[in-house]
């Protein structure tokens, strides 16, 4: 069933699957295939409630219903999908709350304790009750008809039945169940539930990245067992994404997450074996879509140095210390007073995780100690000065605390003042590689623009065994040379 959406002219536009009830509201409406209608309870149509009285919004909703419904029946028809009984998600959920209601769990059948063929006894009772004769004749095959158990059972008793005699681990795992065994087994959250504490934004912004990557999946070809998806909807998640204008950059991490998902979903639960159809999917231009803005200039490093110092205000002092350090953002953001070492025979600062203060780090290497020079030392006496004042523990307090790091709302003021007050149009990111041009200008080597930046580590034997003092001792040699000098008058 279609319906109109747009009338404009000669030009009528309409929506395939939908159906307007006499209240307005709009529903999925579609015939079930002969072939696939014992799955749905020998019912001839899909009806969904869409809940909306929009019929823009309806056809999206119809449209993703629709893609959805068209993969798994094209995957319930295809080979692979007899040979894993692939159901759709609804009857296989009701399969197991049967089981549940009944005390039973999936794979009973192969409990070996003393109370192992209970589990039959307590089908039979439920099954004999229900279905009576035709049943009791299946079950002992004294049947004329010789009746098959898709005969006499209903599809969710059918399904129940399945996971019954199913070895422990055979059932299938739905994508939207792969994605509850990635968050409870990735390390970023326990029991499936994000962590206590000040780490919890980081986390909930983890699982909705995350989510948001699965729901495109779905969205494209539907909350399938895992064994149903194959390499073409790897592909038609990236076609998709392509054709809403989505940068490849963003394409790439979206397929690495549905990529990660399904790789710690079939470790933890013995799917090893199963091949991941989303890695290295190919995608058309790569990078070349991608956004860049020079470094800051010498002039305009001039321009902001100046201009913090006359703010002189905390996020001034913020902007000082990442501009001479070359840091991420957070990084600055994340510091408490007792990782600055100011009385220190080299001033310097300790980049370090602390999940339990909520501070994390990007990889491994980002864990490092960088001497205090120019504006950086500037701005962290300012801070620390200021910061004691207010008695917090924290560097900058307006915008760190034991609930929550806010870089991003950092980053965004700072932005907004570089790009308004000063008209430079940079981002905070741009002194990152402002640093490395700089260390590059006075010959500074590859090892340390990694140390400095946080994307490597000097090697023991360039520190000659002298462990921190000898590791500042290098990096305030090189950091020297490119240092601001902070204007007069401050």
């Amino acid at each position: 069933m279609a319906v109109v959406i747009l009338t404009y002219g000669i030009l009528v536009v309409t929506a395939k699957y939908l159906e307007c009830l006499p209240s307005g509201t709009f529903r999925y409406y579609r015939r079930i295939p002969d072939a696939l209608r014992g799955h749905y309870d020998n019912q001839p149509y899909r009806r969904i409630d869409l809940k909306t009285k929009n019929a823009t919004l309806a056809a999206k909703k119809a449209q993703t219903l629709a893609a959805q419904d068209t993969a798994l029946w094209a995957a319930m028809r295809s080979p692979e999908g007899w040979a894993n009984h692939i159901t759709p998600k609804e009857t296989h959920a009701a399969a197991k709350a049967v089981l549940e209601s009944l005390g039973l769990v999936p794979g009973a059948a192969h409990d070996t304790s003393d109370e192992h063929d209970s589990w039959f006894e307590t089908w039979d009772r439920y099954a004999s009750k229900k279905y009576g004769k035709p049943y009791e004749e299946m079950r002992r095959g004294d049947s004329p008809f010789k009746l098959e158990p898709s005969n006499v059972l209903n599809p969710v008793d059918l399904e129940a039945s399945r996971l019954l005699l199913n070895e422990p681990g055979d059932a299938p795992l739905y994508l939207s169940e792969a994605l509850e065994v990635y968050f409870t087994h990735s390390g970023r959250s326990e029991n499936g539930k994000p962590k206590a504490g000040a780490i919890v934004k980081k986390d909930a912004k983890f699982r909705a990245d995350t989510k948001r990557a699965i729901d495109v999946l779905i969205g494209c070809v539907g909350d399938l067992p895992l064994e149903a998806y194959k390499r073409q909807h790897a592909h038609a998640v990236r076609d998709a994404l392509a054709s809403q204008g989505v940068k490849t950059g963003t394409i790439k991490k979206r397929l690495g997450s549905i990529r990660r998902v399904f790789k710690v979903a079939c470790k933890e639960t013995d799917r090893q074996g199963l091949p991941n159809p989303f890695e290295d999917v190919p995608i058309a231009g790569e990078g070349e879509d991608a956004k860049t803005r020079p470094p800051f200039t010498d002039d305009e490093l001039k321009a902001v140095a100046l201009a913090c110092v006359k703010a002189d205000d905390e996020i001034r002092h913020l902007i000082a210390m990442q501009m001479d350090l070359g840091t991420r953002i957070e990084e600055i953001v994340g510091l408490r007073i007792d990782t600055v070492f100011l009385d220190a025979p080299i001033p310097y600062i300790a980049i370090e995780q602390n999940k339990g203060i909520g501070r994390t780090v990007k990889t491994g290497a980002s864990n490092r100690q960088l001497p205090l020079v120019g504006m950086a030392l500037w701005g962290a006496k300012r801070a620390v000065a200021d910061a004691s004042r207010r008695s917090s523990k924290w560097l900058f307090p307006r915008y760190a605390s034991d609930e929550a790091i806010k870089s991003t709302h950092a980053s965004n003021t700072i932005n907004s003042w570089i790009r308004k007050a000063l008209k430079i149009d940079k981002t905070t990111h741009c002194f990152r590689h402002a640093m490395r041009s700089r260390l590059t200008a006075v010959g500074a080597d590859e090892e340390v623009k990694n140390a400095v930046g946080g994307w490597g580590k000097l090697t023991e034997a360039r520190k000659y065994g002298g462990g921190v003092q000898a590791h500042l001792n290098i990096l305030q040699d090189h950091l020297n040379k490119v240092a601001l000098k902070v204007p007069s008058g401050s």
